[in-house]
């Protein structure tokens, strides 16, 4: 039966770099390994669409790429959402829904590029925390991580993002990613590609297809390099996180629901300090209220003029440090919580990326045994070179 085939090697959308052996392909996790385009796309040139990014992820003594989506507000510490297969240490080669899941890569060796066409001189950051759902190993309803950069980004269009229960059967939605544009042709890959009238065919949980609650299938689009990318409402906001399918070319690719994982995004959002819309333009977190005597402040706060915007609003009143959270200092003077200074945007260009030293396979996605040693922003640069002429399709047996 067809369905019990793709239950027993689902495959998840992404191309995937040698992690773990500096000689070959040892880990073929072939459940990240998939290596094709937005099937039946265009090449995406808009820029307003930058918010779409490329995740080079660095590990085991190899490189991989992902998508992923920039959902912080513009002048804020940059959040960017995406698969968790793409930043994890897998424990075997299929999805199987137990124990998919043995670690997380580090964050510092996770880098980032944007434009339609990235390479080294559209690199905007780099990973500083990895926020997954650690208490569950299982890829199937979890495949998503929400990446904290680190570091203030600009000059993008951020995604909104999609915080109610109304994805249905039969919506329509647009799929963008980096994977290859011709199967056939392996230098095809790196650049932003775009499907449009992408539809939701079923809603999770589908035991047969080893579909869980907080996932839906979508027609056909995804295919390798492509995993963590989008799936984009009308309104501009993810409703999806491309996870995995079993036919480039058929109508089973799964999707994992965002509105599905919001606790794990306000999170983010509170360790970062940012904040994201939802698809009507509403901020999240909420921020502080103006407030006066006309409007008091609820038990616990103060009304006074915040020390960075100049504003009167209710703040977090306190009473020493350990009152703050870790991104503000208590201001003794005001008696008020106040917010860190972003950090200065001077990291040196040269600085060396990390080395991973955590075992295992890891959902990178183009493939390599190439050293990690050079610059930050030649570290983009060798990715996508590699990313061009190095890797090994895998494809599941039919």
């Amino acid at each position: 039966m067809r369905f019990a085939l793709l239950a027993a090697t689902l495959l998840l959308a992404s191309s995937v770099v040698g992690c773990g052996s500096e000689d070959s392909l040892v880990r073929t996790d072939i459940v990240t390994h998939r290596f094709d385009p937005i099937i039946g796309g265009t090449f995406d040139s808009d820029p307003d669409h930058d918010g779409v990014v490329l995740l080079a992820v660095m590990a085991g003594g190899g490189m991989g790429m992902c998508t992923g989506s920039l959902i912080s507000q513009p002048g804020e510490k940059g959040v960017v959402i995406t698969a968790r297969h793409c930043v994890a240490q897998l424990a075997h080669d299929y999805v199987t829904c137990n124990k998919d899941v043995t670690g997380t890569i580090s964050a510092s060796g996770i880098y980032f590029a944007n434009t339609a066409t990235p390479g080294m001189n559209t690199q905007i950051g780099k990973g500083e925390k990895v926020f997954t759902i650690e208490d569950n190993q299982s890829l199937c309803g979890t495949d998503i991580a929400v990446v904290v950069m680190d570091g203030v980004v600009n000059g993008f269009i951020p995604l909104r993002v999609r915080t109610q229960p109304i994805t249905a059967v039969n919506e329509k939605f647009t799929s963008i990613g980096y994977g290859q544009t011709n199967q056939s042709n392996q230098n095809s890959s790196g650049r932003r590609y775009i499907r449009e009238g992408v539809k939701v065919t079923r809603l999770g949980p589908v035991s047969y297809m080893m579909m869980e609650e907080g996932e839906f299938q979508g027609t056909t689009s995804i295919c390798q390099g492509d995993s963590g990318g989008p799936a984009v409402s009308d309104k501009y906001a993810v409703m999806g996180i491309a996870s995995r399918g079993g036919n480039c070319n058929g109508n089973d690719n799964v999707w994992t629901t965002v509105d599905y994982h919001l606790g794990l995004i306000d999170e983010a959002f509170a360790y970062a300090g940012s904040h994201y819309q939802d698809e009507d333009g509403n901020l999240f977190p909420p921020p502080p209220e103006p407030c006066g005597s006309h409007d008091p402040c609820t038990e616990g706060t103060l009304c006074v003029t915040n020390p960075n915007t100049k504003e009167l609003m209710c703040m977090t009143a306190c009473e020493g440090a350990e009152a703050c959270n870790e991104n503000s200092t208590c201001d003794e003077s005001l008696g008020v919580c106040v917010e860190n200074p972003p950090p200065d945007d001077d990291d040196d260009d040269d600085e060396q990326p990390p080395e991973e030293t955590s075992g295992g396979s890891s959902a990178c996605s183009v493939a390599s045994g190439a050293s990690t040693a050079g610059s930050t922003k030649g570290g983009i640069a060798g990715l996508l070179l590699l990313s061009l002429g190095l890797v090994s399709l895998l494809r599941r047996p039919r």
